[in-house]
């Protein structure tokens, strides 16, 4: 995958926000009090994009920012030579009006080939 180790990959402003929430603090004060005795010792962090193109099996897929769901920085992933996107509830449950319109016109000039 293009250098990447294991294929943990994030883009920058994620890796930045995993770094923040994976502290320790924010662990204490978060997410064990969300989920008790459930959060492992470790945590991995992804290894951050360098471009926003990944290859794989000789395709690219290429990393689109679609803004904010029910999370920040959410993306899509495009494969143009199979005509896919990969979009998780960026499509499916539509949770932002504004990231939809960004992606919805992505889709529709990526598409349009």
């Amino acid at each position: 995958m293009g250098g990447v180790r294991d294929g943990r990959v994030a883009t920058s402003d994620v890796v930045k926000l995993m770094r923040q929430q994976a502290s320790p603090e924010f662990v204490g004060n978060f997410w064990s009090a969300f989920f008790p005795g459930q959060i492992p010792d470790r945590l991995v962090i992804a290894e951050e994009l360098k471009r926003n193109v990944i290859e794989l099996e000789g395709h690219d897929l290429v990393v689109v920012g679609v803004g904010h769901t029910d999370t920040d920085y959410t993306t899509c992933l495009h494969v143009p030579s199979v005509g896919l996107v990969v979009a998780g509830d960026r499509r499916l449950r539509k949770s932002s009006p504004n990231a939809r319109i960004r992606c919805s016109a992505w889709w529709t000039t990526a598409t349009a080939r």
